[in-house]
């Protein structure tokens, strides 16, 4: 859905694309990619190229994409395969590109207003951090708990040490399912948590994280 790689095991070239995901790739080392698909059927049965249809005999007229069309692709080319170049990092950042903010260093936290030098932000700041060669897909609350969700997953053929560690302290942790029904607990050490992903696996954690607020 993100990209499509050739290698021979010594180097290879990734393709990243934003939109239709179509592609053939060929023995012979050629990579194909379809840019626009506009047909006036989702299927016919008399095509001399293709024996019988591809799906249902129906008409879609409004699949014609008349007027202008933008395809998006990157290339990446790098030594031995996808897997072992991280290839899928560049396809997800590719694809789910940084949003700029504007942030000021002139804020002043409410207990520092009877003062008169003004607190300044720091110059990097994260509220969660995720080490390891694992996608994380997403962070959020749990839908009906206050507890937070960390979803990631191991793209690689390999497994993969993850280890999770949250800015503002962790109480408790737990592996839950993709429907947030907690299953067994994960030692905390240190403030942070660590468990080995299997290949291809989605890895849903839940965490009790120690919010503070302020009057």
């Amino acid at each position: 859905m993100n990209f499509a790689s050739l290698s021979d095991g010594t180097r290879g070239l990734t393709v990243l694309n934003r939109g239709l995901p179509e592609f053939s790739a060929a023995e012979d080392g050629i990579l194909s990619l379809t840019v626009l698909r506009a047909v006036g059927w989702l299927s016919r049965e008399d095509f001399l190229t293709r024996v019988g249809g591809a799906g249902p005999t129906t008409p879609t007229p409004e699949a014609q994409m008349l007027g202008p069309v933008t395809a998006e692709y990157s290339l990446v080319p790098h030594a031995g395969t996808w897997a072992e170049a991280d290839t899928w990092r560049d396809a997800h950042s590719f694809n789910a590109p940084l949003h700029a903010a504007t942030q000021t260093s002139q804020i002043v936290p409410l207990r520092n207003r009877h003062r008169d030098r003004p607190a300044t932000l720091p110059p990097a700041r994260s509220f969660i951090e995720v080490t390891g060669r694992v996608l994380v897909t997403a962070v959020k609350r749990a839908e009906d708990r206050n507890a937070l969700i960390v979803r990631f997953v191991n793209q690689t053929p390999d497994p993969q040490v993850a280890r999770v560690r949250v800015a503002v302290g962790m109480t408790g942790a737990r592996r839950a399912n993709l429907r947030e029904h907690p299953q067994e607990d994960i030692d905390v050490t240190d403030g942070m948590v660590e468990l080995t992903v299997r290949p291809w696996e989605i890895v849903t954690l839940e965490l009790d994280v120690a919010m503070e607020t302020h009057a």
